[in-house]
């Protein structure tokens, strides 16, 4: 299977429910999901974009982990929670912007993400946990963030 698409009546992803469907190149989300859970697509290694539906207020630990070849995200506007290490191991992602709907970036969040160039750092943002930034070679912060009130150690 290369092509999901997801229709309207759907309104979650369940945890691990396309785990490992390592063909997968591309998916399309209803604009009615709220909800994706944790591993819900890590280890979709041919995964190379995605657009998380507005409604979408959480993402799970693990998400999109081992998705290598994803290399375009946009995310949700009305995110609460991005999970730990929600983002591992995307080599390709070259860049990000969160929205000023999170206040805090998960442990491990974007681990590995070895390309990741250009992330836009939101001044909702008040804490970055341990590991969020690890591995990210080329990481140029460029982000309108006046105050990080508590940076764990390690990020970069």
């Amino acid at each position: 299977m290369t092509l999901v698409d997801i229709p309207e009546n759907v309104f979650l992803i369940n945890k691990k429910a396309f785990k490992n469907f390592t063909n997968l190149s591309e998916i399309k989300l209803s604009s009615n999901i709220e909800f994706i859970g944790a591993e819900a697509f890590a280890n979709c290694f041919m995964l190379n974009e995605i657009e998380i539906p507005n409604k979408v207020t959480e993402i799970g630990t693990l998400a999109f982990q081992n998705c290598f070849n994803l290399s375009w995200v946009k995310l949700s506007l009305n995110l609460k929670y991005l999970g730990t290490l929600a983002f591992d191991n995307c080599e390709e992602l070259v860049e990000i912007d969160i929205p000023n709907s999170l206040d805090y970036l998960s442990e491990g969040l974007f681990l590995g993400c070895a390309k990741l160039s250009k992330i836009d750092v939101p001044n909702s943002i008040t804490s970055i946990g341990k590991y969020t930034f690890f591995n990210c070679g080329v990481l140029n912060n460029s982000g309108e963030a006046e105050e990080i009130k508590k940076v764990i150690e390690n990020n970069f």
